[in-house]
């Protein structure tokens, strides 16, 4: 579960305004934000963050936290970063969501789909059947 330092609740206030609220806020920040792994080599670059801490960037901020998830402090992101940093942020974000439909999900929608292919084919071979037996006293 994610917490705030007090620096951290103290810089949350001041320098944001989700509509979230905070522990949803941090949520969101651990899931969807970005690494500095995940960032171009011109961003990281000229942004010449170096630390240990685990960060993310997320909702045009960087936020540094503590190994145990605990929110140290934030920053806005320079403007000129923005429009990228939004841009990869969404294809994560269009990334996870994706993927949250597991493999076993898919697999038992194939099969799923498979019976209803056999169950549609034998109910219309039932249908055939009593069209003929219907349909050869009459002539």
């Amino acid at each position: 579960m994610s917490h705030f330092t007090k620096h951290g609740k103290r810089r949350f206030s001041r320098r944001l305004t989700p509509s979230l609220t905070p522990g949803n806020y941090i949520r969101r920040v651990l899931t969807f934000g970005l690494t500095l792994k995940e960032l171009p080599f011109h961003i990281l670059s000229k942004m010449k963050v170096t630390t240990n801490r685990k960060c993310r960037i997320y909702s045009q901020a960087i936020h540094f936290f503590t190994p145990d998830d605990n929110l140290i402090t934030t920053y806005r992101l320079p403007a000129e970063f923005i429009p990228e940093v939004d841009r990869l942020c969404a294809d994560k974000r269009k990334r996870i969501m994706s993927g949250i439909r597991s493999h076993q999900e898919k697999k038992e929608s194939r099969s799923h789909q498979k019976y209803l292919a056999k169950q549609g084919k034998r109910l219309f071979k039932e249908y055939i059947e009593e069209l003929r037996s219907r349909l050869d006293p009459l002539f």
